[in-house]
């Protein structure tokens, strides 16, 4: 946890800052979190808790946190999985009102009731896009239907578990000099297909660029992304980002950062 919150302060500080989204910590360290934040912070750090079990007694060790933790850090999301619309009710009407929910769903069956029960909440899906083995990785077609159920509902969301390079790519699982390779979706696949599905496209025509492998067929400028034939202006995507595609959980902060510098699609700042 220390080496986690040093990592984390100095990512605050670094010069893509602007990049980096909350911490995410199961609920169940919260205490070892708080022992381990700086004792001096100047904006306090947004915290996304993954849930256990028990929301009740979830909720109470947030609270436990808050106290200890004041001006310093503070839960704005918590993540839970969830397999029925009911769970998905209970949960909402125990939510405190200044935290959102993302609720993480399976989608290798049809998720429809599931988030139509997120819509009507006002709450955010969580999708698993990957994991640390080949079998983790859903079909294409299920992220694109979830893109797509989403997008008609209204429901913002947000995913994680594989989605440590921008595009679709055949990599190690792990960092063990020994694992399995497979292939991964790409960070930048998804939320460009995420926003075209949004802007009303029809999924199926953008549905091959959730696999796409060439960097050379993407082009990115201050006003515009275009893939193919297909453009998304500079307002649509920050529209898209505030309102839709919200933020992907990834590992490494740094290894994203770095793939994207790789591709000459980032460069550091200078404000």
């Amino acid at each position: 946890m220390q080496a986690t919150t040093d990592n984390y302060a100095a990512y605050r500080e670094g010069p893509q800052s602007y990049a980096l989204g909350r911490l995410v910590v199961p609920v169940a360290r919260l205490e070892e979190l708080e022992a381990a934040l700086p004792r001096d912070v100047e904006f306090p750090w947004r915290v996304s808790a993954l849930m256990g079990g028990n929301v009740e007694s979830d909720f109470a060790a947030i609270d436990a946190f808050h106290r200890l933790a004041a001006g310093r850090a503070r839960v704005t999301s918590v993540e839970m999985r969830v397999q029925t619309p009911e769970q998905i009710e209970a949960a909402a009407t125990k939510l405190p009102e200044e935290i959102d929910a993302y609720f993480e769903i399976a989608v290798a069956e049809d998720p429809s009731p599931l988030i139509a029960a997120i819509a009507s909440a006002k709450q955010r899906a969580k999708i698993r896009t990957g994991g640390v083995t080949a079998d983790a990785f859903p079909p294409a077609a299920h992220i694109i239907r979830f893109l797509d159920l989403c997008a008609r509902a209204n429901v913002p969301f947000k995913a994680t578990a594989g989605l440590h390079h921008p595009l679709y790519c055949h990599r190690p699982l792990t960092y063990a000099a020994d694992a399995p390779q497979g292939w991964m979706f790409g960070f930048v696949n998804l939320f460009l297909v995420a926003a075209w599905i949004r802007l009303g496209l029809d999924p199926k025509a953008v549905a091959p660029l959730l696999e796409e492998q060439d960097p050379a067929v993407l082009s990115f400028a201050p006003s515009e992304v275009r893939w193919r034939v297909y453009r998304l202006t500079g307002a649509q995507a920050e529209d898209i980002r505030h309102r839709f595609a919200a933020s992907f959980g990834s590992c490494s902060f740094e290894e994203p950062i770095d793939d994207l510098k790789s591709l000459g699609w980032l460069s550091d700042p200078t404000w």
